[in-house]
């Protein structure tokens, strides 16, 4: 799935999970932790590391990312459809003084990974079990103390899915707070060659060597806002 057909349609889901009339529409918003093992990615910051032993604070493993999740539900008894936007975050640096000029460096890594979702679930009581099919875009920039450009180092795009069970206790008519552990899991793998080349220009490893496989798990904290179940 392209990225430029992923956005259709989830353009396309996200309006029919919003249709008044259909069943109790809740508006979501959510803020969520995770685990992942970017396995070329830390190998490249910790090559970075060796490289500049003169380093104060090292790059440190890309392992927990934490964002928001905002989006809609509408609910029929015990069958819901979910469409939500969710964007995970991590921010890395490395700083120190440069002995070739005896200044002050400091480089800061950006991750982003941006996910638009639709999906179903189904209700027992206050548990739930479902999934979604994700698209996925995953963004690394860079950005050095004395610049204030970012040079963006990837940019790739992915499909994955996220399977989840959640609790959710209902606190009044019209707001409800659910616990939501979760795996999202790629279809495939993205590729992070954009990074080795910044800081290894003459690297002789192939592009293909540095596919990265994003899977990640969890737990999201997630408030619904409308009409609740009776």
């Amino acid at each position: 799935m392209s990225r430029s057909i992923a956005r259709v349609f989830f353009f396309a889901a996200a309006l029919t999970c919003a249709l008044p009339g259909w069943g109790q529409l809740n508006l979501k918003i959510g803020y969520g932790l995770g685990l992942m093992n970017p396995a070329n990615t830390n190998d490249i910051m910790d090559r970075v590391n060796q490289q500049n032993p003169w380093f104060d604070d090292d790059f440190r493993d890309l392992n927990l990312i934490s964002g928001v999740t905002i989006g809609f539900r509408n609910r029929w008894d015990f069958i819901g459809l979910e469409c939500s936007w969710t964007a995970k975050l991590a921010r890395r640096k490395a700083e120190g003084l440069r002995p070739s000029d005896n200044t002050t460096f400091r480089q800061e890594l950006f991750f982003r990974y941006n996910s638009f979702s639709a999906g179903a679930e189904f209700f027992s009581g206050p548990f739930a079990v479902g999934g979604t099919i994700d698209g996925s875009d995953y963004i690394l920039r860079t950005e050095f103390s004395d610049e204030t450009e970012t040079i963006r180092l990837v940019d790739d795009f992915h499909v994955t899915s996220t399977f989840y069970i959640s609790y959710e206790l209902i606190t009044s008519d019209v707001l409800s707070l659910a616990f939501r552990p979760y795996v999202q899991v790629p279809w495939t793998n993205i590729n992070v060659y954009g990074m080795e080349e910044h800081f290894f220009p003459n690297s002789t490893t192939q592009p293909e060597a540095f596919q990265e496989n994003l899977l990640n798990f969890g737990l999201q904290l997630l408030f619904y806002n409308g009409v609740q179940p009776r």
